[in-house]
């Protein structure tokens, strides 16, 4: 395992992260050419690094950590959660393949189309990439043996049946977070790590970003997984995704909240509207409103043969 490679064990699990460069050419026009693959509407791959879906040539983000990650393994059950941007891309061009997704004008194309009356082109797809990616989770068969390089993300080379099988999530009653043993300082940190998965400045445009954090404590692991946007003079969004699991416990909590808040709302407001106000999610959350969630699920993490940890 290289310094680019973390890993520690904790109990019956393993916690794993990925810090690397940013893609290279090939690599990125390889990531293009699996985000291609995995849209059902075949789209193709432009000479440009973009790929084409129902005929709307996409870019992706600038800064792109395509092989970073973090793995939460339980060892005695299989049960896998991983965090990881080309999942998260995945669930964006799905987006789109559906409809389901937003185009955001900049502040000099809304305020050209007011004062010239002219419309302007359409961008025609999310070009913030926005996505609702939750984190990759599913199972593996107990007693299939793996030889694991210290990469998260390469081919697993494994022996026996691939019995893979995706891990089912239920909604359930909010508290399954423990709020109290979160914001309990008498607790070493046993394990903390940030993992950005990409980010882009949107051509001068703002600030766009998707990373994920983790905290291991004696008594449990936490994840924060964070979509941040500023489209300056325009919008503000975060999108988080919250995952909990308390040691001795048969279960995985995960909790889903959208916020927002247009720039006209914070003026209306009397709130500053100076983009240099909000160079983060979290200077910015404050003014944010609740426009979606908290969503909360839950998981069975262990089979009858597991042992709990």
């Amino acid at each position: 395992m290289d310094k680019l490679c973390s890993a520690g064990e904790h109990g019956a699990w393993t916690v794993r992260s990925n810090h690397r460069p940013i893609l290279g050419e090939e690599e990125h026009d390889a990531l293009v050419a699996w985000l291609g693959d995995e849209a059902s509407s075949g789209p193709q791959v432009l000479a440009c690094g973009s790929v084409v879906v129902k005929g709307t040539p996409m870019q992706l983000p600038e800064i792109l950590f395509g092989n970073n990650a973090l793995e939460f393994r339980h060892q005695e059950s299989g049960f896998i959660l991983q965090f990881e941007s080309r999942a998260a891309l995945k669930k964006w061009v799905e987006l789109f393949a559906e409809g389901a997704f937003e185009v955001i004008k900049v502040r000099e194309a809304q305020k050209w189309q007011t004062r010239t009356g002219t419309p302007i082109r359409k961008q025609e797809y999310d070009w913030t990439w926005g996505t609702d990616y939750a984190g990759s989770c599913r199972r593996q068969d107990v007693g299939v043996e793996y030889s694991e390089s210290g990469d998260i993300l390469q081919p697993l080379t494994r022996t026996g049946k691939d019995t893979e099988t995706p891990v089912e999530w239920v909604a359930c009653e909010p508290g399954g977070i423990n709020r109290q043993m979160l914001l309990d300082q008498s607790s070493p940190i046993l394990m903390y790590d940030d993992v950005v998965l990409f980010e882009d400045f949107i051509h001068d445009h703002g600030v766009v970003r998707l990373s994920v954090k983790t905290r291991v404590m004696p008594g449990f692991w936490f994840v924060l997984l964070r979509y941040w946007l500023r489209v300056d003079g325009v919008v503000m969004k975060v999108f988080d995704t919250r995952c909990f699991h308390k040691f001795g416990e048969l279960s995985v909590f995960r909790e889903r909240t959208q916020h927002s808040v247009s720039f006209t709302s914070l003026e209306q407001r009397g709130l500053s509207t100076d983009p240099s106000a909000y160079p983060n999610a979290e200077s910015a959350l404050p003014v944010l409103d609740l426009s979606s969630g908290p969503l909360n699920d839950c998981t069975t993490l262990l089979p009858d043969q597991a042992k709990i940890g």
